[in-house]
């Protein structure tokens, strides 16, 4: 079983003592390419990636708001993008897809679909210049497909949102007949880059697991783990954290289990 990270904000500014990581038994510091003099607020870790993480700039003293690592904070890379500078609380990542972010500020959530080049206002059903003090999720995909995220207010109450419905990535559903077999396809595009698509069909409603593996059999992503309804839906896949190469995926559900490859081209 790997090691814990975990990562400690230590409210301190000066440089060399702002983010101390515990990674595989010991403690570094871990805050290169911070802007200077400004205090971490918060680091957010993706649900089952353990070398994703997002790290939260504290208060008004820099553009430079939100920071991502994919290696568990060895280097750190800028994803503020078009994000108004506004003091930013807390960041929820998508259980399947790392392009899609929930950030909550003290004017509201914004949300991306690029993985941070540009954000959009995320308060419909919300009040509006709602200040928003914390947010977590409730991750109920495995009982019954939803996956919420949860914000806490200052003075507004809690608020809850389902983003299931929200996933680009699952959910075309082919509505030409009925299915009668599991069936996994190849990919298209293959090769890809940096994104591609998996077409998979069941015969029933059931669990559906996908993952990701390089040609070590090392799992690089799961990109579905969750009940889906009869039909046949699509996943999208982003490699763009990928080297080049071949990679296999593997669909799991109920009996059946198929596994297809494809090439990764960059």
């Amino acid at each position: 079983m790997p090691k814990a990270v975990i990562y400690a904000c230590l409210g301190s500014s000066t440089a060399g003592q702002r983010l101390r990581v515990y990674d595989a038994g010991t403690w570094y510091e871990r805050s290169t390419g911070f802007p200077a003099g400004i205090k971490v607020q918060a680091v957010a870790t993706h649900q089952t990636n353990s070398n994703l993480a997002y790290a939260l700039m504290n208060g008004l003293g820099s553009a430079q708001k939100i920071f991502k690592t994919t290696n568990r904070g060895v280097s750190w890379r800028d994803i503020t993008g078009n994000l108004l500078n506004v003091p930013v609380t807390n960041l929820i990542t998508h259980p399947t897809d790392t392009s899609r972010l929930y950030v909550g500020t003290e004017f509201g959530c914004y949300k991306t679909s690029n993985g941070g080049i540009s954000w959009v206002r995320w308060n419909n059903g919300m009040s509006p210049g709602i200040f928003i003090s914390d947010m977590n999720y409730i991750d109920s995909i495995s009982a019954n497909g939803k996956f919420y995220v949860v914000t806490a207010t200052f003075g507004r109450g809690i608020w809850m949102r389902d983003i299931s419905g929200d996933d680009p990535l699952i959910g075309i559903h082919n509505n030409t007949g009925d299915v009668k077999s599991f069936e996994l396809m190849q990919n298209y595009p293959n090769p890809f880059n940096p994104t591609t698509e998996i077409k998979f069909a069941l015969p029933v409603s059931d669990i559906v697991t996908i993952k990701v593996f390089d040609v070590t059999g090392k799992e690089v992503a799961t990109l579905i783990n969750r009940k889906m309804e009869q039909g046949v839906h699509t996943v999208k896949f982003d490699g763009s954290e990928l080297s080049s190469g071949m990679y296999f995926y593997r669909l799991t559900s109920g009996k059946f289990t198929d596994v297809k490859k494809m090439a990764l081209i960059k």
